[in-house]
């Protein structure tokens, strides 16, 4: 009966219930979607964080002394490794390691390292020779090949520096080689360990594959390593972190058990390492970010659908509330009414109980809609569906069943009439607390500054962050209720001037029936609200993240770890495809006091026009803020002129004639002697050229025919078609003795073309001298053809003379004992000695954080002292916020890295730059260098500041945000203009008594279709204005107070105040227009009265 009731009733009022029902159907599949989404979100930003992490950070690193049986320990390795990480698979590698160990070749001493590896040839192109084949063979790389001037073929003398008597063994150049790909994981398992000041890696030489079981191996000094990469691509965070709690238990246990089930294992001193342990920590973090930004949105839609849910119950229950009263009067049960009531709850609910097993597709169909690739995969969608059903239907049983039993009891008699004076009290009361809660959600978020909570570990999700946009922008939306009234009463005002019955009527309608339009309203207003405060804050996170990703690589695209020698690095930049412009950027740690600081070495006069820098971190542009940093060319600043001496234009060679005489000058006091006629053998000459960065180009000078004999030397200046940075400057000749202890008075005279003007001032270093010990006495080489005394004598230069286009310099090289280091290299250099200020004093941008850590202001100097122990003096010419390429709150300078290196080797100094590339690329030249740059990987690796944009705006979390807020801004609109179908049928249907009177006075339909036009497109446009200027501000003031990176922090730089007022007009018009449809329609539908039967009394159902 009571069912029968009930479907009778939702028969009856067929048009309020299917707006109902679509109401409540759409708020389903809403939460629905919100629920699946957030419940994927945080597996799916695992993956995409593990994905995207360094490969060496979620690898599994096992080590052991090497052993004859490795095959056996490769079963064991993979053994252990399928128990860690179950369930995901690995890919292993097995390389067999070779100490650091020295090579004398004849460009000098070079450390390297060697490796064997299966199938490494795979991973290289041969550039010339073959692979190794014997054990004394080795493969070479080809910058190692190119600066110690090495061929397939050559010997080599490799001394093992780790064995007591300092070994040779001679092994042979079998081929040189580059790479060939980017495999990661190979790579990380071969590659040495960066030197930790440096940055800079020794070079890497292939290996026969027998070398480590040769009967002369090192066993001392070579291990067995192992290298697990794990497949993440279908991980969970529950997965990832059980594998994670595994390895931490085995790293501090025993390999041997899981690996080998107790037997013997078949190599000794197995263990495991892996830095998988705190990427899982990072990845919680991420997470943790990732979800409160997801739920910041998701809650938004929440409170909008509950209201939009909420909203339309109270309707339709007021729309029938005089029938069940009418019910109740002719004696129809309270329980009856109640239940008839529960069960059309249950029934407004069943097309959304229907849809549920639909919710799947429907979610993973979105991800393919334009700009909602960044959803998730679904987790559970018809599960959370159907909780989601269950908690619709509880809701709207108990809502109808309240409403009809409240409204079934009729008005208390006890009610009593209260004046106007206790609701306005009431009214100011409310409005004051609604104001207090939307001022302590904002300032909750401006002190927080983050809904991570960072209290422990790992951050986690402070809900009251969470929901305080949503609760700032609600309580917003309900404070601008008060707009109603006096918006109602100007529109009467305007519209009753007018002659038309239905404008005056319709004016006077608005205003009359405030209270009744308030929730439709509300609703409209917090719709508008959500819809422009999601397109708002999608376009300032898009906005943020191209902010960031050019803060991150400070330019277009940035090159790092390239191969290529330091000086043609320019020249091989420019050269790749879609460059249009480059400048190198070097960095550098160092102190000031006791501060650790960056020190940022930069072109100052080509930076600014490749730098990408928002002109919020400066006071003015780039080019304004790094001018002050350049000096004249030529000019060292405080130092005076500088003395190398500049090769015109853009020489391909450097030419030049050089004649070579000596004398022995024995360690017993006699006098000269004859040199031997092989002493040009045990001697080596290079030319100190210094290119635009003041980066050092050694260039070895092919040894004279005969002792006195004129030599004319070219040496080229080009490699492999790549130009050196010019301009160049001459600096000097360097010298090293090798293999005899006495002391060489050596003439060298030196013809240089005209254009190259050499004057007399010159001075010697010993670069040797710093590295003997204190207690050594040392004397000075006589320049009168006498010797100093043995053991020791340092070198000294006698003197200079220039006549006839041609310098000569005679010096006496010094002696030590024979048996001691007696490789010793000299440097000629040109100019009077070093400075007399010991520390250079250079000009330098810097940031707030330098400022701050140093206490010093602009126009103040501080003591830096650089990796090599040597100092400078800063002079602070400029300040900038924070420099592009470091984070935020760094302490860091940017000097002018020519002016400072020129300082500095003026001074004997040569501190160590870690260097990159920032380049400017042409319209459309990424593609371009991207396909160079596969194809070249000696170029380096390349980062593109588009790429970054990209992930940091759709890659995993972000891209999960991304999506829920184009979700936002295309539900909303949807929302209002359903919540507004229900109430305006609701509202003209209860109103078709006075419509019927209206027509039976004479009234025409058209007039009465106006007339309700006007009543319900006013309090609408109204609300599209305030709702989007709420939804703007809202946007505005919240976003950047919820913005954090990965690690909860907040972003740098901060997010920029955006606007996008083609999108957000878009929105607006777009709901401006449903709502207005849906008037037009109801209007039209309902003005057509049915006189008799509606005037008919108790006949209107």
């Amino acid at each position: 009966m009571t069912l029968l009731a009930a479907a009778r009733r939702i028969a009856a009022h067929r048009t309020v219930a299917a707006a109902a029902a679509l109401t409540v159907l759409l708020a389903s599949l809403t939460l629905a979607v919100l629920g699946t989404e957030s419940a994927g979100v945080a597996d799916a930003g695992t993956r995409q964080a593990l994905a995207s992490a360094p490969a060496n950070s979620t690898t599994l690193m096992f080590s052991s002394s090497l052993s004859a049986d490795l095959a056996a320990a490769d079963r064991g390795v993979a053994t252990a490794t399928r128990r860690l990480l179950r369930p995901y698979p690995a890919r292993i590698i097995r390389v067999e390691t070779v100490a650091r160990i020295h090579i004398s070749t004849p460009g000098g001493d070079i450390t390297a390292a060697g490796a064997v590896a299966d199938t490494y040839e795979k991973h290289l192109r041969l550039l010339s020779g073959g692979l190794p084949t014997k054990p004394g063979d080795v493969l070479v790389p080809a910058e190692m090949a190119r600066s110690a001037g090495l061929r397939a073929g050559d010997d080599l003398a490799v001394v093992q520096n780790l064995l007591a008597d300092g070994q040779k063994q001679d092994h042979r150049v079998s081929g040189v080689y580059e790479p060939s790909d980017r495999d990661s994981l190979f790579w990380t398992a071969v590659l040495p360990a960066a030197d930790p000041t440096t940055g800079l890696r020794s070079p890497l030489m292939f290996l026969a594959p027998d070398f480590i079981a040769a009967p002369d191996r090192l066993d001392s000094i070579s291990q067995a390593l192992w290298y697990a990469q794990p497949d993440f691509s279908r991980a969970t965070l529950a997965g990832v972190t059980a594998a994670a709690t595994r390895v931490v238990a085995v790293e501090n246990g025993d390999v041997n058990r899981i690996a080998f089930s107790g037997t013997a294992p078949p190599v000794s001193g197995l263990s495991v390492t892996s830095a998988l342990p705190r990427q899982v920590q990072l990845v919680k973090s991420a997470e943790a970010v990732g979800l409160s930004g997801f739920l910041i949105v998701a809650t938004l839609l929440a409170v909008l659908a509950g209201f939009a849910l909420v909203l339309t119950l109270r309707l339709i229950r007021e729309h029938t509330a005089e029938e069940s009263r009418l019910m109740r009067s002719r004696g129809a049960p309270l329980r009856f009414l109640v239940g008839t009531a529960a069960i059309e709850g249950v029934l407004l609910v069943l097309p959304a109980l229907i849809a549920a097993p639909f919710v799947a597709p429907l979610a993973r169909g979105l991800r393919h809609l334009p700009g909602l690739h960044g959803l998730p995969e679904p987790s559970r969608p018809v599960g959370i569906a159907l909780e989601v059903d269950t908690l619709l239907a509880v809701s709207c049983i108990a809502i109808q069943a309240l409403v009809a039993w409240t409204s079934s009891r009729g008005r208390p008699t006890s009610q009593r009439v209260r004046g106007a004076r206790g609701p306005a009290f009431q009214r100011a009361g409310v409005d004051a607390g609604l104001a207090v809660l939307a001022v302590v959600g904002y300032l909750q978020l401006r002190h927080d500054r983050s809904p991570v909570s960072a209290g422990s570990a790992v951050p986690s999700i402070d809900p009251v962050l969470v929901v305080a946009p949503a609760v700032t922008a609600a309580a917003a939306a309900a404070l601008a209720l008060r707009l109603l009234p006096p918006a109602a009463r100007l529109a009467d005002r305007y519209l009753e001037r007018s002659r038309d019955l239905a404008a005056a009527l319709g004016g006077w309608q608005v205003s009359r029936r405030v209270a009744r339009t308030a929730g439709t309203v509300l609703l409209l207003v917090l719709a508008l609200a959500v819809g422009a405060m999601t397109v708002t804050a999608a376009a300032m996170r898009s906005r943020s993240a191209a902010d960031r990703a050019a803060f991150q690589i400070g330019a277009d695209a940035q090159v790092t770890a390239s191969a290529v020698g330091d000086s043609y690095q320019r020249s091989a930049m420019l050269a790749v495809p879609g460059v249009a412009a480059a400048t190198p950027r070097a960095d550098m740690d160092a102190v000031a006091g006791t501060q650790p600081v960056s020190l940022v070495g930069v072109d100052s006069a080509a930076l600014p026009g490749v730098l990408a820098m928002r002109r919020d971190l400066a006071a003015g542009s780039a080019a304004a803020v790094f001018a002050p940093l350049a000096t004249p060319d030529g000019n060292l600043g405080p130092d005076g002129p500088d003395p190398a001496v500049p090769l015109p234009g853009r020489p391909t060679s450097f030419d030049f004639d050089i004649t070579v005489s000596a004398r022995t000058l024995p360690g017993d006091g006699h006098g000269p002697r004859d040199a031997p006629q092989d002493f040009l053998t045990h001697t080596s000459l290079a030319v100190d050229l210094r290119d635009r960065e003041g980066v050092p180009l050694v260039l070895p000078v092919p040894s004279p025919s005969a002792p006195g004999t004129k030599t004319h030397v070219s040496i080229p200046l080009t490699v492999d078609g790549r130009a050196p940075d010019y301009p160049l400057r001459f600096e000097g000749f360097e010298l090293v003795r090798r293999d005899t202890p006495d002391s060489l008075e050596l003439d060298l005279t030196v013809g240089f073309p005209p254009a190259v003007a050499v004057g007399e001032a010159w001075h010697l270093i010993d670069e040797s001298a710093a590295r003997d010990s204190q207690d050594q006495q040392f004397a000075y080489d006589d320049c009168d053809g006498q010797a100093a005394q043995r053991p020791f004598a340092v070198p000294v230069l006698c003197g200079t003379d220039v006549s006839a286009g041609q310098v000569t310099l005679r010096l006496a090289s010094g002696h030590r004992p024979a048996g001691s280091d007696v490789d010793r290299p000299l440097r000629l250099a040109i100019g009077a000695g070093p400075p007399a200020d010991p520390v250079p004093l250079i000009p330098a941008v810097a940031t707030d954080a330098f400022l701050a850590a140093t206490s010093t202001p602009v126009g103040g100097r501080v003591y830096v002292t650089l990796n090599d122990e040597s100092k400078v003096q800063l002079a602070i010419v400029g300040r900038v916020k924070a420099l592009p390429g470091q984070a935020g709150d760094e302490p860091a300078a940017a000097v002018d890295r020519p002016l400072l290196t020129r300082a500095l080797v003026r001074r004997d100094a040569e501190p160590g730059w870690t260097v990159s590339w920032l380049l400017k690329l042409a319209p459309g030249g990424e593609a371009a260098m991207k396909a160079y740059a596969a194809s070249h990987p000696d170029i380096g690796s390349a980062q593109y500041q588009k790429d970054v944009a990209d992930t940091l705006r759709g890659g995993g979390f972000a891209g999960s945000q991304s999506a829920l807020l184009a979700i936002g801004a295309g539900t909303a609109p949807m929302f209002a203009a359903v919540g507004f179908a229900v109430s305006a049928v609701t509202t003209l249907r209860s109103r078709r008594h006075e419509f019927a009177v209206l027509r039976a006075i004479g009234a025409r339909p058209r007039q009465l279709s106006t007339v309700l036009w006007i009543e319900q497109v006013v309090p609408a446009a109204l609300s599209v204005v305030v709702g989007v200027a709420i939804g703007v501000a809202a946007a505005l003031v919240t976003v950047p107070l919820v913005a954090v990176d990965d690690a909860g922090a907040p972003v740098f730089p901060t997010v920029a105040a955006t606007v996008p007022w083609l999108r957000g007009t878009a929105v607006a018009c777009g709901t401006a227009a449903a709502v207005t449809l849906v008037a037009m329609l109801a209007a039209r539908a309902l003005s057509q009265v049915d006189l008799a039967r509606t005037l008919r009394a108790g006949d209107e159902p």
